[in-house]
């Protein structure tokens, strides 16, 4: 079960999996429940229930044992993405929403695993399985002629991309041919917010905006990070981080910001640096990167 998109079919086969898309980014959640009392009650062996924020709250009405899939908290970056007042019911909210999966398999990385401990799930529920990566896509390849720093992944305010260009501002002055890369898309008036940015700071011949989409090609996304220098990862928050370790299979460092997620994937001056929050310490460390032989 998942969400719909444009363009989507209802149903579909994926490699023999079958999908079924019924809602919206929200609708899903309610529409789900009661496509679950009437289609698919007691029909399957066991429900994965997958948590990306929103939980589906499979406890509270399917019968059927469940495995729930948490890929990290909301906590902090509610506050850059709601208004205050529902930024602040959530993440009062969101640790009691969570325990309702406290008596199941929790199927976590490492640094959501604290969380959970933190609002008190048993350890013994709590699994952790390390993400994968393909390597006979992510593997290296050639590398840009010029400076190129790449950003890839949903433009929303929390993943800190306004951060970037500001930093870039920066490393141009050092290296006026170094070029940033934006590929993706998430919340049009951040978006445009960060196409603003661009052209305030005359950065319009530096930085470039590029959409892969729900469907974007797997081999045109490995090839962005093998032809990248930097990966940039400016988050206030991350699961895991996953464009980190594929970028690093396809020999290309990160530059991240020391928080949750991140700093499990990152290993400090060896797949990437993690730095501070702020343009300034992003800026210094894709400099020292660029610039820097050796690393």
């Amino acid at each position: 079960m998942s969400a719909s998109f444009k363009g989507a079919q209802e149903h579909d086969d994926v490699d023999g999996v079958e999908v079924t898309r019924i809602g919206g980014k929200y609708s899903l959640y309610a529409k789900l429940a009661l496509y679950y009392s009437k289609q698919l009650k007691a029909k399957y062996d066991v429900i994965v229930d997958e948590i990306n924020t929103i939980p589906f709250f499979t406890p509270l009405y399917a019968k059927e044992p469940y495995v729930a899939f948490i890929h990290q908290f909301a906590a902090n970056v509610l506050f850059e993405e709601l208004p205050w007042m529902q930024a602040k019911s959530w993440s009062f909210m969101e640790p009691f929403a969570l325990r309702l999966y406290g008596n199941a398999p929790i199927i976590t990385s490492q640094g959501t695993k604290l969380d959970l401990l933190n609002i008190g799930i048993p350890e013994k529920n709590i699994h952790v399985i390390d993400y994968g990566v393909d390597r006979s896509i992510y593997r290296k390849g050639k590398k840009s002629l010029y400076p190129h720093v790449l950003y890839l992944g949903r433009l929303k305010r929390f993943k800190g991309v306004h951060l970037l260009i500001d930093a870039m501002k920066q490393v141009v002055k050092q290296i006026p041919d170094a070029k940033l890369s934006i590929v993706g898309n998430g919340d049009p008036i951040y978006e445009n917010e960060l196409r603003r940015l661009t052209t305030k700071l005359k950065l319009e011949n530096n930085v470039a905006f590029h959409e892969l989409g729900f469907q974007g090609s797997v081999l045109e996304k490995a090839q962005l990070m093998q032809e990248a220098w930097v990966l940039a990862y400016p988050s206030s928050r991350e699961g895991f981080g996953l464009a980190v370790a594929e970028a690093n299979a396809c020999g290309t460092p990160t530059v991240a910001t020391d928080v949750p997620g991140l700093r499990e994937t990152v290993k400090n001056y060896e797949t990437g640096i993690l730095v501070p929050r702020n343009c300034d310490s992003i800026a210094k460390s894709v400099i020292h990167l660029l610039t820097n032989d050796e690393l």
